[in-house]
């Protein structure tokens, strides 16, 4: 696959992008950027060419280990107080109620 100045055009009008052809040169500033696009796929072809069989993948960039925290409670359960202070028809089965909304 590879860019025309129409798929150019396309992508500048889907992105709302503004391009401005360029008088001084004698290729268009929509030409250059088809070139470029083209490169770029040209590059992704040639990496999905690589054997990566025997690679293991990478979790991250970098070989650091996250630092875990033991999953402990830290904090009260004060729900059941919390429900308290509100009607008791406003709870039902440890839920607030709220009312229907329609647009």
């Amino acid at each position: 696959m590879s860019f025309t100045q129409d798929d150019v055009n396309k992508l500048a009008h889907l992105a709302r992008i503004a391009l401005n052809e360029t008088s001084n040169e004698e290729h268009s500033f929509e030409h250059s950027i088809a070139e470029d696009l083209n490169k770029i796929l040209r590059l992704v072809s040639e990496i999905s060419e690589i054997n990566t069989d025997n690679i293991e993948p990478m979790q991250h960039s970098q070989s650091y280990a996250q630092r875990m925290r033991p999953d402990a409670v830290t904090e009260p359960d004060v729900r059941t107080e919390m429900q308290r202070l509100v009607p008791e028809n406003a709870v039902a089965a440890g839920l607030y109620l709220v009312p229907v909304v329609k647009e």
